[in-house]
């Protein structure tokens, strides 16, 4: 049978024993936090951060709140399941006008990935803004409706969909423009194009606009800059020079064709019967490249 007294130690996870009341005044009440927010707040006060967590700012309240250099940081934990981009955006604008200097947020993913990560990028934000590029005392095109929401995009993922010529490799440098200047270190920032064309676009622009960027040496931490590559080149370039991997690449269609009835051969695949004057090979060719256009993946299950 239990008291009162036993119930209530049960229910709270930070019990203690109380001699008398000056002890129960001095203790600091302990603010519940989810999983996420712990391991955050962890990794906060490991970098060195004094955050407060859950500070009512007017109507709202906030994960956790920095002070620093006089400036009011707030620094959210956001669950996909809890959060919604638009709504939370509006909350940001809010909270700005209340007093807050910044709002940063962190998705659970990547929290629950690597926290420290995510502080090094605040220490990064905070510390770098008096030395960052001053890209905004350069004359920029003006963004449309479209183009802002992906330019002025928060943390997290977000897909751009827009056909030739509608100036995607243009949001796409205003992207990083606007990470350089909220304090994100230029080396630690990847840009691919499609093609060697685009690429060479993408680093003109970067320059233009006083952003260092390199398109190569690009897992040297030590040389700053964004780095740009091309998708083919820097997955080439990752194997070789992070996985190290040794293997040729094939560009001619020679080469093609004789692999393709190598394996043609070794599956199996019968030609008898075909039309005369067809090119079986070439149909296999073609399948290929519409594979790797539109990246399918094969599964076999096991």
């Amino acid at each position: 049978m239990l008291d009162l007294e036993d119930i209530a130690e049960l229910l709270c996870r930070d019990a203690v024993t109380i001699l008398d009341w000056d002890q129960c005044v001095s203790l600091r009440a302990r603010v519940p936090l989810t999983p996420i927010e712990e391991k955050l707040a962890r990794a906060l006060a490991k970098g060195g951060f004094d955050a407060e967590a859950q500070v009512r700012i007017g109507k709202y309240v906030v994960d956790f709140l920095i002070k620093s250099s006089g400036k009011r940081i707030v620094v959210e934990a956001d669950g996909a399941a809890f959060h919604n981009a638009e709504s939370d955006a509006a909350r940001d604008r809010n909270l700005l006008t209340l007093g807050v200097d910044r709002v940063v947020r962190f998705t659970g993913s990547q929290i629950y990935r690597d926290a420290d990560e995510c502080v090094i990028h605040l220490s990064d934000m905070l510390g770098q803004r008096e030395n960052t590029n001053n890209c905004s005392s350069i004359r920029r095109q003006k963004l449309d409706a479209a183009q802002s929401i992906a330019v002025k995009h928060g943390t997290g993922p977000i897909r751009v969909l827009a056909p030739a010529g509608a100036g995607k490799t243009y949001v796409l440098v205003e992207r990083i423009v606007e990470l350089v200047e909220r304090g994100v270190k230029p080396h630690r920032i990847l840009a691919l194009a499609f093609n060697k064309k685009a690429n060479e676009q993408l680093v003109e622009r970067l320059l233009a606009l006083q952003v260092p960027a390199t398109d190569s040496k690009l897992f040297d931490q030590s040389v700053a800059g964004v780095r740009c590559c091309t998708f083919n080149a820097f997955g080439y370039r990752f194997q070789h020079e992070r996985l190290k991997l040794n293997h040729n690449v094939v560009t001619s269609g020679f080469e093609w064709r004789r692999i393709m009835e190598e394996a043609m051969l070794k599956a199996k695949v019968s030609v008898q019967g075909v039309v005369q004057g067809t090119d079986p090979v070439g149909a296999f060719l073609d399948q290929r490249k519409r594979a790797s256009s539109d990246l399918v993946i094969q599964q076999t299950c096991l």
